[in-house]
């Protein structure tokens, strides 16, 4: 059995999906990519992550509308840390009605994407 961790990471963005799977490859975690609010979904209902990487510009169903569907579902576990990704700035109302742990930017740094995971690692 193996210790590597999954992540699903839901973005249409190319240039996003480059910047964060590397980061959370090398965090151990193995990245499930999806594009689109569905896709992010049923991905994580039917292989349950241990983190979510939500962009907030998400296809079809955004990343809020996203969270807000996955923590209204009985079978996700209210600890699953999600993160939002974002380019602008998100009412923080808006989050933490949709579920969200954490809002990240589009380039977080390696740094502060360790100190997340990790501090969500010590929660659990």
């Amino acid at each position: 059995m193996s210790d590597t961790r999954t992540a699903l990471l839901a973005t249409a963005d190319a240039l996003t999906h480059a910047r964060f799977s590397p980061m959370l490859q090398s965090l151990e975690y193995e990245v499930l990519w999806v594009q689109d609010g569905p896709g992010a979904i049923s991905l994580c209902l039917s292989y349950p992550p241990e983190a979510v990487f939500l962009d907030h510009a998400l296809p079809v169903t955004d990343g809020l509308s996203v969270a807000a569907s996955l923590r209204r579902d009985p079978s996700v576990n209210d600890a699953l840390p999600i993160a939002l990704i974002t380019g602008v700035p998100v009412d923080a109302r808006k989050t933490e009605e949709a579920g969200i742990t954490a809002t990240l930017s589009r380039d977080p740094g390696y740094h502060h994407l360790r100190e997340l995971v990790q501090g969500w690692q010590v929660a659990r």
